[in-house]
């Protein structure tokens, strides 16, 4: 083991002759150890250390700060500079003071595992007087400088990677930015990469982009650099190109979903980054957030409805979540919605679904399926018409108010939900030729009906808010308590009658007025309501 006291910056020794570790200073308890080893490619015994850096030393995240960024660059820098002291010390000899005439560099006994590795530098493969392009003589002496430095010396022979607008900070260093990242002679890495592979070396500097996970990983995707351009961009984060055109490069079948679609998400238009994350494996997306979080951030105002769906409407927070009646990008439909409401209610609504307090909700997919009169948002396959489709703190999460009882007292406000569609003059017209045809002449039967202070017949009592086999969406019956009472109606060309419970048999005339002033009777054709005692029961929908 190294020992604690080893200068910082010295370049030592451990227990093999081949290992090197080089100290450096950080602001950690203990010094960084960059590891210069064979160990780390066991299918290569015997080569020398050189410049293959691993990264078998994981950093704590809060030493890399930017001060230690640059001493890690410049520690690989050393590494690399330091080529021929490490080689020399692997091969346990003395270096040569003089070149003898006709000698190789890459002879057994010198430099000659520089080109056993799989990836070899053009001019190395070539043959064996390719190392005076970038090593200079001097005279017979064992002694080299470099013909150019920086860039240059490899702009002698390959095109310059560093005209467009932002220049990778490596390439910046004015000694050896090439090697930095690249082994000047050979590599078991393609691009004769310091590490075996692309993301391996992007890591080593760009840690924390890999701290949430990665989503665009080296096993789903080639490397960073397909999206990223390593030397030098033109756009912001050394992007390839801009977003979404860069995204759409891999996701070609959503840029066909966005340019064909009605609607199109608003953030989509600013930018793939305005949800995802690149580079975290959130809920499996990439996204910044998981929703309904991601969402609110922008639909703010829809925070307390979110608030409501989690006590109220539980199972649009389940799942797929927003996504479960959304297209997060672009759709044919209003509010980007992947159908019209009425079928996504019924990816729920199509078997009996158990509420928050405990009360079963009836199956809404074979009374839809029939052919029966609909009501209005029916007819339009519009349930959010009458329902906030996502939660609020109404009866049945209506728009408006609705009384919750088979008696409620009049007003306006209680039937709030109704009038939104239905004129308010239906109830509080006493006289009227057009506010309703449930008139007697032109006594508003339904005035008669709903406007009491005390006992006023709800909506329900004779309609049914879904379906019904009747005009005008009649009941067959209706529950009261324990009993259904039948409303036997019976329509005319101008009006009709009804036998119910509530009263004798009547009859109403638009045009010639009935006069029928018996008194009220109870029929004996009253049938229990099965399986409840309280009006309507827990399933039935017509409630």
């Amino acid at each position: 083991m190294l020992p604690e006291s080893a200068a910082l910056g010295e370049l030592t020794k451990k227990s093999s002759e081949t290992d090197l570790e080089l100290i450096l200073p950080c602001r950690a308890a203990r010094p960084i150890r960059l590891c210069l080893c064979p160990e780390t490619y066991p299918a290569e015994p015997g080569l020398p250390a050189e410049t293959l850096l691993t990264s078998r030393t994981t950093l704590p995240n809060q030493v890399i700060t930017p001060t230690v960024r640059r001493m890690l660059t410049l520690a690989v820098v050393s590494g690399v500079l330091c080529f021929q002291i490490s080689v020399l010390l692997a091969q346990q000899r003395q270096a040569p003071q003089t070149i003898e005439a006709g000698s190789s560099c890459l002879a057994e006994q010198c430099h000659a595992s520089l080109r056993t590795r799989p990836v070899v530098h053009g001019p190395l493969a070539e043959g064996d007087d390719a190392c005076q392009l970038c090593h200079e003589a001097d005279g017979n002496r064992h002694a080299f400088s470099y013909p150019a430095t920086g860039t240059e010396l490899c702009y002698s022979c390959h095109e310059s990677v560093t005209e467009k607008k932002l220049v990778h900070a490596p390439l910046k260093d004015k000694e050896a930015p090439c090697t930095i990242c690249h082994n000047p002679h050979s590599s078991l890495s393609k691009q004769l990469l310091n590490f075996k592979t692309t993301n391996d070396l992007c890591l080593s500097c760009h840690n924390k982009v890999a701290q949430g996970g990665m989503y665009h990983d080296a096993e789903k995707i080639e490397a960073c650099t397909s999206c990223h351009q390593p030397h030098s961009s033109d756009t912001a984060s050394y992007l390839r190109a801009k977003s979404p055109d860069l995204c759409y490069s891999c996701h070609n079948d959503l840029k066909d979903t966005i340019t064909q679609a009605a609607m199109v998400h608003g953030p989509v238009g600013l930018g793939c980054s305005s949800c995802h994350d690149a580079h975290r494996e959130l809920a499996g997306k990439g996204l910044a957030k998981t929703t309904p979080d991601l969402c609110v951030d922008c639909h703010d105002d829809f925070k307390p409805t979110v608030a409501q769906m989690s006590s109220r409407h539980h199972l649009l927070l389940e799942g797929k979540k927003c996504a479960r009646c959304h297209d997060p990008h672009a759709a044919k439909l209003e509010y980007l919605l992947l159908g019209d409401s009425q079928s996504l209610c019924l990816t729920c609504h199509a078997e009996d679904v158990k509420s928050a307090d405990g009360r079963v909700i009836a199956s809404l997919k074979e009374v839809l399926a029939e052919d029966l009169h609909r009501h209005g948002p029916g007819k339009s396959l519009d349930c959010a018409a009458c329902h906030e489709p996502h939660a609020n703190k109404q009866y049945r999460f209506f728009r408006g108010q609705y009384p919750q009882t088979f008696y409620s007292p009049y007003s306006p406000q209680a039937y709030s939900l109704c009038f939104t569609c239905h004129d308010e003059s239906l109830a509080t017209a006493v006289k009227t030729d057009e506010a309703t045809e449930f008139r007697n002449g032109q006594t508003n039967l339904h005035y008669l009906h709903v406007n009491k202070k005390r006992k006023g017949r709800t909506c329900r009592t004779c309609h049914a808010r879904h379906v019904s086999k009747n005009p005008q969406l009649l009941r067959e019956s209706v529950p009261f308590g324990q009993w259904r009472v039948p409303i036997n109606f019976t329509a005319t060309d101008n009006g009709g009658t009804c036998s119910p419970g509530c009263h004798q048999s009547k009859a109403y005339d638009r045009v010639n007025t009935v006069s029928d002033d018996g008194p009220s009777n109870v029929p004996s054709d009253l049938q229990p309501l099965p399986g409840s005692s309280t009006p309507g029961g827990q399933n039935d929908w017509a409630e």
